[in-house]
């Protein structure tokens, strides 16, 4: 009895298998030039599963940002996380603990690079300015003034002045012609891609799940009107409110197991893992995209039986490296073959929509090298 892994994975990986071939020879996005600097900034984005895309295949570079998007994505980038030793006050409309961002605000509270406005709200469906992601990032990575002299042609808030200015002095954000800046335009999703994609690792995948509202059901979520406030600011993170904390894994070693390489194959089992928190990481964030983003666009009830089969067996194993799933794991194949050649396509299409690649190739190349379908 192999009791090391959810052999739920089999599915997972044989369906990411034949997405990582499909993404080989197909944009990711409609309307994205991956050839282009933004479009990079924005494929490694959503390789690491910071940024998803919408049902429709686009990634809608052009589409604005609010202010609760906007923390949980900078909390993801740089690896914070809540501290739950400081006190921590709720803004009047962050009240809601099943709010998809109500822990990355009290994040961002915490690491003071953003604060509320004057009658103690958060705002978070406003959307976020240029200038407003200049004082964030400023804060963040301590840029300053610098040597260099900036002039900007276009009107900045005078409040944000400084922060604009250290932003451009110090490369995160280009003037374009005419030293314009378009400092009081809301930032894109492309534009906020590019701004980050310099403090995103290559190699090493970090946070655990892509930005909430991307999904076609979110969308009146994403388009909230523009933030007539100067708000967003805030003072520098200080020395006790910038330590980030990571899950301790003990590595193990599971025993070895032959390799299944057919759909046809009958019974499922996995090569030898060494778990670690690189692979922890990679399987929380696919279960978690999977429930999120996949089963709610699933067409039929029993592509989302297969998902939510998949998703519950990693979660299970994130518990528990132990656990046994074998005979479950079985059953669920049976019924990832008994879909008909559209669903399974459209199962596929969707994984590669709203799990990073980067996982998918993770979790194919430490459970079942050489896999091929």
């Amino acid at each position: 009895m192999k009791s090391f892994l959810t052999a739920f994975l089999t599915i997972a990986i044989a369906v990411c298998t034949c997405a990582s071939v499909m993404a080989a020879d197909t944009p990711v996005f409609s309307d994205v030039d991956e050839t282009s600097p933004q479009g990079q900034a924005i494929i490694k984005m959503y390789n690491k599963g910071y940024l998803a895309g919408y049902n429709d295949g686009t990634f809608r570079p052009d589409g604005e940002v609010t202010r609760a998007e906007l923390v949980r994505i900078i909390n993801q980038v740089f690896g914070y996380t809540e501290n739950e030793n400081l006190n921590t006050t709720d803004f009047a409309d962050n009240a809601n603990t099943n709010a998809w961002y109500y822990s990355d605000v009290r994040i961002a509270q915490q690491m003071g690079y953003i604060s509320g406005f004057g009658d103690n709200t958060f705002r978070p469906q406003d959307n976020f300015t240029r200038q407003q992601a200049c004082v964030v990032l400023t804060i963040i990575t301590n840029a300053t003034l610098g040597a260099n002299t900036v002039s900007i042609s276009d009107e900045v808030s005078p409040w944000a002045l400084n922060y604009v200015n250290a932003a451009v002095n110090s490369g995160l954000f280009d003037l374009e012609a005419g030293n314009t800046f378009r400092a009081m335009q809301n930032i894109t999703r492309g534009e906020l891609c590019v701004a980050l994609a310099d403090f995103v690792d290559d190699e090493e995948s970090t946070t655990e799940a892509a930005t909430e509202t991307t999904t076609d059901s979110e969308e009146t979520e994403t388009t909230t009107r523009r933030s007539s406030s100067s708000g967003g600011g805030g003072s520098r993170p200080s020395s006790n409110t910038t330590t980030t904390t990571t899950e301790a894994v003990t590595e193990t070693t599971t025993e070895a197991a032959t390799t299944v390489t057919t759909e046809e194959s009958t019974e499922i089992t996995t090569g030898e893992v060494a778990v670690s928190d690189e692979l922890l990481t990679a399987v929380r964030r696919t279960a978690r995209n999977l429930t999120r983003y996949v089963v709610p666009n699933c067409s039929s009830d029993p592509q989302k039986a297969v998902a939510n089969d998949i998703a519950s067996a990693m979660n299970s194993f994130i518990a528990d490296n132990s656990f046994d799933v074998e005979s479950a794991a079985n059953v669920a194949m049976e019924d990832y073959r008994a879909l008909s050649s559209s669903e399974k396509t459209e199962l596929q299409n969707l994984i590669i929509r709203y799990c990073a690649m980067s996982d998918l190739v993770l979790l194919r190349d430490t459970f079942f090298p050489g896999l091929t379908y």
